[in-house]
């Protein structure tokens, strides 16, 4: 069963507002959502994946930058670097192709 008051419905920016109205009305739903993120990945990419996923880079860094101020080995140091470069991109790039100097940046 689906609780309509917690519904929110999304639409294409191809769609106009007429029939924006008509499905909402149809399906009951008045909230029409368009939120940054779910489930982490954006909800909007379009066709140049540059932009939007220019933050993953960014985000790796950041990780290794807070453990860099630790005493490990150099082995450790391998590990960690290798786990999170792997780890952080995988689900989004399970999900979207990302360009070329995005993957450049992250290698």
């Amino acid at each position: 069963m689906v609780n309509i008051n917690k519904s929110a419905i999304f639409f294409s920016g191809n769609c106009d507002d007429a029939t924006k109205d008509e499905v909402k009305r149809i399906k009951g739903i008045d909230t029409e959502a368009l939120c940054e993120k779910y489930l982490g990945l954006p909800t909007v990419v379009g066709h140049s994946t540059k932009e939007v996923f220019e933050a993953i880079p960014g985000r790796i860094c950041g990780l290794m930058r807070g453990w860099s101020e630790k005493q490990l080995s150099c082995a450790a140091q391998k590990t960690l670097i290798k786990s999170i470069a792997q780890v952080v991109p995988t689900y989004l790039m399970s999900c979207f192709l990302l360009a070329s100097a995005t993957s450049n940046k992250i290698t």
